[in-house]
């Protein structure tokens, strides 16, 4: 199998050596979307992504990186670099003019584009619960690299080699969900989805499956299928 390397919204900025991906901007190698793209799973040995999770919201992102922790092979590695809400906020309060309030609440918010405006912005705190949740190891903070004159994060992490069977399969499991319009971007009954499956990687049982998702038998079976068919139950 063909491994690649992954630039996820690329815009106008095509890196060499990488697919270059955007959903709107037609300089990029292969229109998709960060949460629907047509690779396999294990067939990406690098993932970068600049100033684009911003734009997808908290719940979308969910699906996104989920997405690319699919697509990612075993030890495959992740960057991301996206503005730092924490330090944006701070530094827009201690502007002493307008026209910098103004930048800094751009550099927050994005502008009315489309593909351009912010839907979510991230401190270092959330961003590095939500990639630990979705499986990534190795989080580390380091120095941004792009729009240095504002403040970013710029996160690097890998899946882990050993430590992502039941990560791989619950990944797996949001793309069946979203494929058979079980769940839909952006809807919040997501976030209750994912409390659930928190409780699932601290007890893969048969019993914490019917406890959480008996209400939904649909869902429910297709749980049941994916973690036998991996041997996680």
């Amino acid at each position: 199998m063909r491994l690649h390397r992954l630039h996820i919204g690329c815009g106008n900025h095509i890196k060499k050596g990488f697919v270059n991906i955007d959903f709107f901007n037609e300089n990029a190698d292969l229109k998709a979307q960060a949460h629907k793209l047509p690779f396999k799973q294990r067939s990406a040995t690098r993932i970068e992504s600049y100033q684009l999770i911003e734009h997808l919201g908290y719940i979308n992102c969910i699906y996104a990186l989920s997405e690319w922790y699919f697509v990612l092979k075993k030890g495959g590695k992740l960057i991301i670099e996206t503005p730092d809400v924490d330090k944006s906020f701070k530094k827009y309060l201690a502007s002493t003019s307008d026209q910098d309030k103004i930048r800094m609440l751009l550099w927050i918010y994005g502008n009315e584009l489309p593909g351009y405006y912010h839907k979510f912005c991230f401190s270092k705190k959330i961003l590095r619960q939500l990639l630990k949740s979705i499986g990534f190891k190795k989080i580390k903070f380091k120095p941004q690299t792009t729009y240095r004159q504002y403040p970013g994060l710029r996160v690097e992490c890998v899946k882990d080699k050993k430590d992502c069977a039941i990560f791989e399969v619950l990944a797996v499991l949001r793309k069946k969900f979203l494929k058979k319009g079980l769940v839909v971007i952006d809807d919040l009954k997501i976030l209750e989805i994912e409390d659930k499956f928190d409780h699932l990687k601290k007890e893969a049982s048969p019993k914490t499956i019917f406890k959480e998702f008996s209400s939904d038998p649909e869902m429910m079976n297709e749980i049941f299928s994916e973690f036998k068919k991996n041997k996680l139950i």
